[in-house]
Formats: C-alpha cells, structure tokens, sequence
C-alpha cells in the first residue's frame, strides 16, 4: 500500500536530536537554506573547509542552472547562488567577538580565493570598522585586476562588433 506519512518537524527534530548534522544540512540545502547549513557545518562541525566547498557547490550549480535553462532577467539572478559566500562571512562575523578576530583572517582568505563571488560593496559593509582596509588589500587589488580585465575584453570585443559592422557596410554598398 501507500508509504507511511512522516510528519516534516518530526523528521527535523529526529536530525537535529540525534546528531545527524550532516544529514540535516544535506536537507536545509535542498530548500536552499543556505544560512542554516553554513551555520551547522561553521558553528557546530566547526569545519570551514566544508563550509567552503558548500559555497563553491552552491555557487556553480546555480551559474549551471544558468547558463543551461531558458530563465533569464531578475528571477534567475534573484535564485542564483552569488550571495553564498557573503552568506558565509556573515556567518564567521556573527559569533561571539572573541572569534570574530579569529576569523578575520579566515574571511580575508576566502575572499581572496573567491574574489570573483564576493560582492565587494557588500563585504566592505560587513566588515567592521575597526579593521584596516590594509587587511583586504590582496583581495582589493584582485577586484581591481579582474574588473580592468574585463573592462579590455569588452573593449576588444566592442571594437571587432565595429568592425565587423563597417565590412558589412561596405560590402552592402557595394553589393
């Protein structure tokens, strides 16, 4: 016959009381609670290095699901996983103050390695005052790097659309 029916809060609190984090997290990142699972696996598994991979596994599957489905405009940005890793430091920086210094470096090191996926106006709110801006000086310069990067292609890429319309041009006028 038909399965039993297992009510979703007495599956939650099974997870969560007999120490299945893992598991747990493994569900909160099937609805997308992003928040939660990094909280397990940084607060209670104390493993950034899984917290980390997760970032890295959200953000790539939602710039798959991207650049592999037909939904374009604000709602794919909107689902997309770039705010993962902001989610993250927000994360590292609400624990208590004491490791709030202990992670700084932690943050500074993953946004260096993660400087595309890091919104930069958004960290620089996160980041509390009293650290120097010195502190992200690497990971600054990479932003700087990359979006001069960018900026030459786009000009390169301007250039030829140009080019390629005056030969179109002229052979239209010719032809």
């Amino acid at each position: 016959g038909n399965p039993p029916k297992i009510a979703p809060q007495f599956f939650f609190a099974f997870l969560t009381a007999s120490n299945f984090l893992i598991e747990y997290s493994l569900v909160l990142s099937k609805m997308a609670k992003h928040e939660e699972v990094l909280k397990i696996y940084i607060n209670q598994l104390k493993d950034l290095a899984l917290a980390e991979q997760y970032c890295d596994r959200v953000y790539r599957q939602s710039h798959d699901d991207l650049n592999n489905s037909a939904k374009r405009g604000i709602e794919a940005y909107m689902s997309s996983g770039d705010g993962v890793y902001i989610v993250m430091i927000k994360v590292l920086l609400s624990e208590s103050t004491a490791l709030k210094v202990s992670h700084l470096d932690d943050i500074v090191s993953l946004c260096e390695n993660y400087y595309d996926r890091v919104d930069t106006l958004e960290l620089l709110a996160l980041i509390p005052k009293k650290v120097p801006l010195v502190r992200l000086s690497k990971y600054l310069m990479k932003v700087i790097e990359n979006a001069n990067s960018k900026k030459r292609n786009l000009q390169v890429i301007h250039q030829l659309l140009r080019s390629r319309e005056v030969n179109l041009r002229t052979s239209d006028f010719e032809g």
